[in-house]
């Protein structure tokens, strides 16, 4: 969990959710349905974790 403190704003926590596909691909609309359906707001990306294999991430505040 990683914590960014802004100027006179509450510290809001950023937390990841990782969904890892058997097939090592990310697809990144299937990713973003992914995360809007497990976390309001959260930021989906795809991520490369080494040797070619990629993996779909969200993003959000917790």
């Amino acid at each position: 969990v990683v914590a960014n403190a802004q100027k006179g704003r509450p510290v809001r926590k950023q937390c990841v959710e990782q969904y890892l596909d058997p097939n090592g691909k990310c697809v990144i609309d299937q990713c973003k349905a992914q995360c809007a359906k497990n976390r309001k707001g959260g930021l989906a990306r795809c991520i490369d974790i080494g040797k070619g294999h990629m993996q779909c991430r969200s993003d959000y505040h917790c």
